[in-house]
């Protein structure tokens, strides 16, 4: 019952880390394979054996931390075997009094209580797997929250490089009308623009390895009444700059609002007057369209008594 808890705020943290959804899913994957079925297993061999036991235990100890996986996977293992490794324990208890009179500390029998929920049985698990659950969700809150937008530095530290350098108009070759906007927004002669954006800049950061810079000051505004289309090649930035218009990602730089208000800082307020078809099929198989329509009814808040009406 807790394993869930723990896992989905851990999860999401840590695809945090990443730029695509499908690398932080193949790591989220591999990762719980790897620390929780493999390494509660090793982690058992090691408790199992004379030479090794004790250090199978402080590795235990020290693996519970790692993931909340391994939590669930030790204790599936103790629960299904703990008949044998209380026998086994004991006998290299017995062994070591033999060989080393008095020395019976080198092999503290951490198993030597029946209780279950003792720290050295499945206690220690839960225990564990409650400190991930508060920790990750408090964490995944912060995410959401995103105080003051500085959450995507929180992994900054992997970065060994700093931001690239600001490029000139001369540099990004910008064309006169596009200068002209941009003055007109620092003018303060846009201010009836449904959509604005002033000096944006987004710079990925890649966790141990050279930042990515994705759009490099665009200024922009979109007013009422206006069809409005962003154009460029592949990589030029378009999706990253709907990302930014939707809240999805941060700007790195800039500013950007909807209807005169900020979207990193009042997205709540203007969350329902926003509607965003991505390029990939919103739709979800074996759903109609009329269960299509209610279910985003509900997530643009529309009063229950109101909906069958409107759809």
């Amino acid at each position: 019952m807790i394993f869930p808890w723990a896992v989905v705020p851990f999860s999401y943290c840590f695809s945090y880390i990443y730029t695509k959804e499908s690398t932080a899913q193949t790591f989220t994957i591999y990762q719980n394979i790897l620390l929780g079925s493999i390494g509660s297993i090793v982690t058992f061999a090691l408790r199992m054996v004379e030479g090794t036991a004790l250090w199978g235990d402080r590795v235990m100890w020290a693996m519970r931390f790692t993931s909340p996986a391994f939590g669930l996977c030790n204790s599936i293992i103790y629960s299904a075997e703990k008949v044998f490794m209380y026998k086994q324990r004991d006998e290299n208890r017995m062994d070591i009094d033999w060989r080393y009179p008095g020395r019976e500390e080198l092999l503290p029998n951490p198993i030597e209580h029946e209780d279950v929920l003792h720290l050295t049985s499945l206690g220690g698990d839960f225990l564990v797997l409650g400190l991930h659950a508060v920790f990750w969700t408090v964490l995944f809150i912060y995410i959401e929250s995103r105080p003051d937008g500085e959450l995507e530095k929180m992994f900054s530290f992997t970065n060994r490089f700093g931001l690239p350098s600001k490029k000139s108009n001369e540099e990004l070759q910008l064309d006169q009308d596009v200068m002209d906007e941009e003055k007109r927004i620092q003018n303060g002669e846009v201010k009836d623009s449904l959509v604005s954006a002033d000096k944006f800049r987004k710079v990925y950061r890649v966790p141990f390895g050279k930042p990515i810079l994705a759009v490099e000051k665009a200024s922009f505004t979109v007013r009422p009444g206006e069809c409005f289309a962003l154009l460029g090649i592949n990589g030029a930035g378009k999706s990253t700059t709907f990302k930014s218009l939707t809240n999805e990602i941060l700007p790195t730089e800039g500013t950007i609002t909807v209807k005169g208000k900020d979207v990193t800082k009042e997205f709540e307020t203007i969350r329902h007057k926003l509607g965003y078809c991505p390029q990939s099929d919103a739709l979800f198989n074996g759903v109609t369209v009329r269960e299509h329509l209610k279910f985003y009814a509900e997530i643009k808040g529309i009063p229950p008594h109101m909906q069958d009406k409107l759809v």
